[in-house]
């Protein structure tokens, strides 16, 4: 997953994917999302601070 800064146009894009936006400080951030794993956003004073992807494997 790789959290990019976009403009609102470029939101329309992501239609018919899966896909997160993130809306915080002021920025516009966007990513597909991974085809299977866990995706973690962690905020601080009412702001993003970090998005982790977390995939584990079955053995």
């Amino acid at each position: 997953m790789d959290l990019k800064a976009t403009e609102l146009e470029h939101i329309k894009d992501l239609l018919g994917k899966n896909a997160i936006v993130i809306f915080s400080n002021g920025q516009v951030k966007c990513a597909e999302l991974p085809e299977h794993g866990i995706v973690e956003i962690t905020t601080h004073a009412n702001k993003v601070t970090f998005v982790e992807k977390k995939v584990k494997e079955k053995f």
